[in-house]
């Protein structure tokens, strides 16, 4: 539980954040496969491990007693992979589709020139004669 502990431990933590910061650029593409998936789907998931998160920690650390430190770290995860899982299936996923639709201009609503006529963000053909 000291793990989870609002009191903060060490008072420079943002030293490491500015050091990643500044040590991003120096990494480079993962070249195993298999660590490239595992990347991929902590990737897709990643908003709903945000979101969960810490409602699960509450819930497995501070609220529910008498589970040993292993039982409770084996079902915070299992929870958390099935709200994540679960939540972008039902929710992100068909609300990214919605977006995509309604971001993507149909043929009726973009705006094109007329056949024949000039375009204001074209230049007459007259003009660059002279």
């Amino acid at each position: 539980a000291a793990l989870f502990s609002i009191e903060r431990r060490w008072p420079f933590d943002w030293v490491i954040c500015t050091a990643l910061g500044f040590l991003l650029p120096r990494f480079t593409e993962l070249r195993n496969a298999g660590v490239r998936s595992i990347c991929h789907v902590i990737a897709k998931y990643s908003y709903g491990i945000y979101l969960w998160h810490w409602p699960l920690l509450w819930l497995w650390f501070r609220k529910i007693e008498g589970l040993p430190v292993p039982g409770r770290f084996l079902l915070f995860f299992a929870s958390l992979a099935v709200l994540c899982v679960g939540s972008y299936h039902a929710l992100e996923e068909p609300l990214i589709r919605v977006g995509r639709r309604i971001a993507r201009p149909s043929t009726s609503r973009t705006l094109r020139p007329k056949p024949g006529s000039k375009a204001s963000w074209e230049k007459p053909s007259e003009d660059l004669a002279r």
